[in-house]
């Protein structure tokens, strides 16, 4: 199972670092709402209309982030998946009819 998760390990890592990053991203939302409440809280008008045009760049990067992350996601469970059932359906094909029949046949609890 470890070589078909790693077949794919350039995949495999930026799915990992994708998702460190989305965690990081939406941790950081604090920052934004901590933005917002202090130039709300001092009243200054230009700072709290500055803020919340940072704050919806924010969210549009956070969005595309957890896009991205979702895609990349995706494609490489489905890469591993497709692998994994070729690798098990090649591994039928090899058997003769024979033993394979026999595994089938093997009761699985034994009383």
């Amino acid at each position: 199972m470890k070589k078909i998760i790693l077949r794919y390990k350039g995949w495999f890592a930026l799915t990992f670092f994708m998702k460190i990053m989305v965690g990081v991203v939406f941790i950081s939302i604090s920052l934004a709402l901590q933005r917002i409440v202090d130039a709300a809280v001092t009243g200054d008008v230009k700072k709290l209309i500055n803020t919340f045009i940072w704050v919806v760049g924010y969210f549009v990067v956070v969005g595309l982030t957890d896009y991205l992350h979702r895609i990349i996601e995706a494609y490489y469970i489905t890469k591993t998946l497709c692998h994994f059932k070729k690798k098990i359906f090649e591994g039928l094909l090899r058997q003769d009819y024979v033993s394979f029949i026999s595994k089938i046949q093997q009761p699985i609890f034994q009383v």
